[in-house]
């Protein structure tokens, strides 16, 4: 009877590993098949309207590239862009962005073997006109500035009512606490929301620190890019 007993639990122990190897290739291999059957991200093309130049680009590298020509040129998005309608083409400097793509990627791919060696910051530097021509000599600043003097007649009739500049920023410096409290913060950030075109509306954080940072940050971007700027993780 012992022995009959010993072979039956010898048996039940058996059973019980053999049916925990079936369920973990069984397991293994739905885990498998779901990796195969894994859905191709949308492109921008597919999940945007009207996109004509970035039409391969995975849809969820089209913000961070939008936020790299902001950048770039210095500008916000509705220097291109009719807010809370991205599609559409109303303003010229959407099409002279498409142009100057188009440019961008012809030249790396003809002349740095499609290596990524030209950008927008290449020429714009922060700038949405580029400099084309240094400017060399005090003769040569002087005439460029001539466009930007005052007319002979707001020279003649000064506005005698007005303060000063320097009065109006020191009571500024004084409503907000004093010049000590302000050199105290290095970094502050926004937080808002972002409508495009298509699809939902998109929680944005602009973050900014001293001295002469900003980013703007796009889940799933932010924490990453914060940690960039020596600045808290957003929370969320």
């Amino acid at each position: 009877m012992k022995e009959t007993a010993n072979q039956a639990l010898k048996n039940t122990i058996f059973s019980i590993a053999a049916a925990g190897i079936v369920l973990w290739t069984a397991g293994s291999s739905l885990r498998a098949q779901s990796g195969e059957t894994k859905p191709k991200p949308k492109t921008t093309q597919e999940a945007f309207k009207n996109i004509q130049v970035l039409k391969d680009l995975p849809s969820g590298q089209l913000i961070p590239a939008m936020q790299f020509v902001t950048a770039s040129l210095g500008v916000e998005c509705d220097f291109c862009h009719v807010r809370g309608a991205f599609d559409k083409d109303d303003k010229k400097p959407k099409q002279t962005a498409r142009k100057m793509m188009q440019m961008m990627f012809a030249l790396n791919q003809q002349d740095f073997d499609g290596r990524r060696e030209v950008t927008c910051y290449s020429c714009h530097r922060g700038a949405s006109k580029p400099v084309s021509i240094p400017m060399v000599g005090d003769a040569v600043a002087l005439e460029a500035m001539e466009d930007f003097a005052p007319s002979p007649a707001v020279q003649s009739n000064p506005a005698t009512h007005l303060p000063e500049a320097t009065e109006v920023l020191d009571k500024y410096v004084v409503a907000l606490g004093g010049a000590p409290a302000i050199e105290k913060i290095s970094s502050r950030i926004g937080s808002g929301k972002v409508t495009f075109a298509a699809g939902p509306a998109l929680p944005v954080q602009i973050a900014w620190k001293a001295p002469g940072k900003q980013i703007m940050n796009h889940p799933p971007f932010r924490r990453a890019t914060a940690s960039r700027l020596g600045m808290p993780t957003p929370v969320g």
